[in-house]
């Protein structure tokens, strides 16, 4: 009966078009992420982000890996969107730079220019402190965003 069961189940996510991929490799190294820019801490921000986003996909994260992640961020911009009395009020963070996987078959990129092609916006009225505090969870939000992408990329080697 359980094999039936899932005989039965395995043909209908197959007839749906879902497919079930494995990770292209069992782990991963977080490589140097080197920030170019003057915004403090971005390049943390994304080491954090990739663990996270390789862990959720069942890729351990080994510094011994044969494959190993690197990047450069070169460009991070905080743009005023909207205003109200002469009072910015709307902001959008956009990150930019180079994500590549070095492993054995040489080294290939993942991501480069935009690397958040979607620009995390926010807004708010408050004092210097709300903008900072939401500024932080913007580039939070950017850099979750990014390693998405990243793992997106490398799951469908």
């Amino acid at each position: 009966m359980k094999k039936l069961l899932l005989i039965l189940v395995i043909v209908f996510l197959s007839s749906c078009g879902y497919e079930v991929r494995r990770a292209p490799f069992a782990s991963v190294a977080i490589g140097d992420i080197e920030n170019r820019t003057f915004e403090h801490g971005l390049e943390d921000g994304l080491r954090v982000a990739l663990a996270g986003e390789f862990m959720k996909s069942g890729i351990r994260i080994d510094g011994s890996s044969q494959y190993r992640i690197k990047g450069v961020i070169d460009a991070f911009e905080m743009r005023m969107t909207a205003e109200r009395g002469g009072i910015a009020v709307g902001w959008e963070v956009r990150i930019g730079g180079r994500v590549v996987l070095e492993g054995p078959e040489g080294t290939e990129t993942l991501k480069q220019g935009s690397l958040n092609p979607y620009p995390v916006s926010f807004s708010t009225e408050g004092t210097i402190e709300d903008l900072m505090a939401l500024k932080e969870k913007a580039i939070g939000k950017a850099m979750g965003d990014i390693a998405a992408d990243v793992v997106s990329s490398v799951m469908a080697r």
